[in-house]
Formats: C-alpha cells, sequence, structure tokens
C-alpha cells in the first residue's frame, strides 16, 4: 500500500473542503412571472329604497286659480347610501273611471284626473345617504284649470300625487 504524503493529504483535504464549500454557496433557481384572476361580490340595491313624499301645497288647489308649488322628500330608507336622479309625478289615478283617487287609492267620484295637471319630473339628481333624506331642488306644480263644466266633485278632496322613480 502506498502511503500518502503529507502534501498530498493536505491537497486532498483542501479539495474536499472546496468543493463541499462551494455546493453550499452556489445554488441556483429560476425566476418567472404569473398571473391569475379573483373576485369581489358587488351588492345590488333593494327594490323600494326610496319613500318619496310630500305635504302637498300650501295654498289649495282651485278650478282656474294658477298653479300651486309642492316640496318632495326623497327619503333613503336602506342602510346604505342610494343614487337618486329624476322623480316621476303624476295625478293618483282611477284606471277603470278616470277619477282622481287620494294618497291611498279611494276613488274620489266624478272628480276627473283629467281636470288635473303637475309637473312630469322632478330632477334630484344626488347621493342620498343611508337613513337620510333629501328634499328635491326643483319644485313641481300642481294646477286645476278652469273648465267649461261643473267641477264641484273636487270640492275639499285630498287629490293624491303618485310618484316613481328608477335607479337611473
Amino acid at each position: 500500500m502506498r502511503r500518502l504524503t503529507h502534501k498530498k493529504t493536505v491537497a486532498v483535504a483542501v479539495t474536499a473542503v472546496l468543493t463541499l464549500s462551494g455546493g453550499g454557496i452556489a445554488f441556483a433557481y429560476f425566476t418567472s412571472g404569473g398571473s391569475g384572476v379573483g373576485s369581489a361580490a358587488v351588492g345590488s340595491a333593494p327594490a323600494g329604497a326610496f319613500d318619496i313624499t310630500t305635504t302637498g301645497p300650501t295654498d289649495p288647489v282651485l278650478p282656474g286659480n294658477g298653479p300651486q308649488t309642492f316640496d318632495v322628500q326623497v327619503a333613503n330608507t336602506t342602510g346604505q347610501d342610494e343614487y337618486v336622479g329624476t322623480v316621476y309625478v303624476s295625478i293618483a289615478t282611477d284606471t277603470d273611471n278616470g277619477d282622481v283617487t287620494t294618497a291611498d287609492g279611494i276613488d274620489i267620484p266624478d272628480c276627473l284626473a283629467s281636470w288635473f295637471t303637475v309637473t312630469p319630473s322632478v330632477d334630484v339628481d344626488q347621493v342620498v345617504a343611508a337613513g337620510n333624506a333629501v328634499t328635491s331642488g326643483d319644485t313641481p306644480i300642481i294646477e286645476m284649470p278652469a273648465a267649461p263644466v261643473d267641477q264641484d266633485a273636487c270640492q275639499n278632496a285630498a287629490v293624491g300625487i303618485n310618484f316613481t322613480t328608477t335607479g337611473s
């Protein structure tokens, strides 16, 4: 058997140390890009988010007496902010006979809805905070022009005014 010399032993030891220590330092990795998708659920506005009301004109509506103004209040009845654009206004009418009805839908016999005019729409155009109310910036009118017929059936009547709005 051959004997290793001290120089050869040292050379083998140094080579082994360098090999082992080099393997600990030298490493490799790859880089890459990536992509993916996710989602966020978007809620929706509940139906009937607004309660639209009026106290009506301060002066009585009389035949031939000209237009009377009134305010429109829009209350947000939800727990989230909601946008209201245009509020459409009409006289409450019994579709069977054309009579005016009260706000509760009770017919006022022989008091014709055609005897009244009302501003057809009011622009509110704003976000109404949850649980709050706003008054429209526009002021609608209601009027009862004089007709060439007896309009006594409408005396002392509480004429209903309908309000509707859409989401845009």
